[in-house]
């Protein structure tokens, strides 16, 4: 028997800034919600699993919101609306397009009255269609609305807690009728499960089991704040908006992350998922020369960067990629094994699942190409919280019975990405990275038609006008912004 398969799982943990710089409210709830579900959920069975390690991957704006909210000081625009004693019309229509925002097959089937009331607004969901049913809904219809929204977001570790469960299950059974001091119960249960979460990946770090990652402050995508050209190197025929071409940033949003990762979790991060898979020769220079040792990105980056004919093996070992100032660390996804999670696991038996996940592994193993004596690595990179409201159980047996077999299978050994780099130091060299995303190999998404083109001119437009607002401040000029409008110009 060769060398067992060594698994590196990345779990990307990511939220944008939701909180309007004028209000100071989130405009969006879904940091308190995942954070009650699937960011919680996992640390909670990782630490009944400690011979199970991987790598977790906190954005920074991510990390900010969620200790201010578990501090006390944000709430989100949802939650306002759901406590609110009554609503009028335009409110109620904000209920009914907005809480029905969970996996219907695993939440709103399962609980009669949300059926009823999805049912009674109207599965269809068009805005005049909701508009005009929303008279016709009283406010204990609503106020049941918010309760069930809330309970179908708690995951199964906020279920479990020992303080909560009797009240979680009494609003189970309940299950219509519900009161303000319900949705309030529910709630509470919600923000003892955000309090969780960061100090139990801090444990889970601490002795060894996980590694923590970061990325960028506000998960910019990093290649095109150093030049938005690049994007014609993957589609030469791409229409560009004006060229924006602000490497210091990039530079700047790099070592942002680094040090908010730092101030949460005790230590800078030794690797990066660069936001949405991004890299080019530039930005991995401008992560190297930030000191960050390793980043990720998807497989379809690594066959665009191969010279001549490559074979399906070359996945499974990390490269060295030559960069101006030296060479980083970079390993690629299997696509297709982080796709399954992803999308098609859930919709099948837990068991059945995991055999067929770590067989893949196995063979993805058994014709890697080795490097130097070192065991194959075969790479999962996904989504940390989105997957799991699809599963069933909100992915606590699948989850479980994955976890169980890795401290089991002596074919695949689980590991971080920055643990397996530091015990087996042979790299393959890459003489060159081609420049893309993990959504095909390209930048579309984020720029090339007119909207975004525009967004782009717009915000050149913007970063010229700061850079002339921070010329006027070195230079005393009198006219110009002072340095606490700038550092909130930067985080804004």
């Amino acid at each position: 028997m060769g060398a067992p398969s060594h698994l590196a799982f990345l779990l990307h943990m990511h939220q944008p800034l939701y909180v309007d710089p004028q209000s100071g409210c989130a405009e969006m709830p879904w940091v308190r919600l995942h954070a009650a579900r699937a960011y919680l959920d996992v640390a909670h069975l990782l630490d009944q699993y400690p011979q199970v390690a991987l790598t977790v991957n906190f954005v920074p704006s991510l990390l900010e919101q969620l200790d201010r909210l578990v501090a006390g000081e944000l709430r989100d625009a949802w939650l306002e609306l759901a406590l609110q004693p009554t609503w009028n019309l335009a409110e109620r229509q904000q209920l009914l397009t907005s809480f029905f925002s969970v996996h219907w097959g695993r939440h709103v089937e399962t609980r009669p009255r949300y059926r009823e009331l999805l049912d009674k607004r109207g599965r269809a969901a068009r805005s005049e269609e909701v508009q005009a049913r929303a008279r016709d809904f009283t406010d204990g219809e609503l106020r049941d609305l918010t309760v069930l929204f809330h309970l179908a977001w708690l995951g199964f570790a906020a279920r479990s807690d020992d303080s909560h469960r009797k009240t979680v299950e009494a609003l189970e059974r309940k299950g219509r009728g519900y009161t303000v001091d319900d949705l309030h119960a529910v709630i509470a249960v919600g923000q003892t499960a955000c309090a969780r979460v960061l100090p139990l990946y801090r444990k889970l770090a601490e002795r060894g089991q996980i590694e923590l990652s970061s990325s960028p402050a506000f998960h910019p995508i990093i290649p095109l704040l150093v030049d938005s050209d690049v994007a014609r190197r993957s589609r030469p025929e791409a229409q560009l908006p004006e060229r924006f071409a602000w490497p210091e940033d990039a530079r700047a949003q790099i070592a942002a992350g680094r040090e908010a990762h730092a101030r949460v979790f005790g230590a800078p991060p030794r690797g990066m998922w660069p936001p949405e898979g991004s890299v080019s020769p530039e930005a991995l220079a401008a992560y190297r020369a930030e000191g960050i040792a390793w980043l990720a990105t998807d497989e379809g980056n690594l066959w665009r960067s191969l010279e001549g004919i490559h074979a399906r093996g070359e996945l499974y070992r990390p490269w060295r990629v030559s960069v101006e100032g030296g060479g980083m660390d970079v390993v690629f996804r299997d696509r297709d094994l982080s796709d399954r999670i992803g999308f098609s696991y859930a919709f099948g038996e837990a068991q059945s699942a995991v055999d067929d996940l770590l067989g893949r592994v196995r063979q993805a193993g058994s014709i890697a190409e080795p490097v130097d004596g070192g065991p194959p690595l075969v790479s999962i990179i996904l989504d940390g919280e989105n997957p799991w409201e699809a599963y069933p159980g909100s992915g606590e047996p699948f989850l479980r019975a994955l976890f169980t077999a890795l401290s089991r299978d002596e074919g695949v050994r689980s590991t971080s990405v920055g643990g397996y780099l530091a015990a087996h130091p042979g790299r393959a060299p890459l003489s060159r990275i081609h420049s893309g995303s993990w959504i095909d190999s390209d930048f579309h998404i984020w720029i090339g038609d007119p909207v975004k083109n525009r967004a782009w001119d717009l915000l050149g437009r913007a970063r010229k006008r700061f850079a002339r607002a921070v010329g006027g401040a070195a230079a005393g000029d009198g006219s110009a912004v002072g340095t606490e409008q700038i550092a909130q110009a930067r985080h804004h």
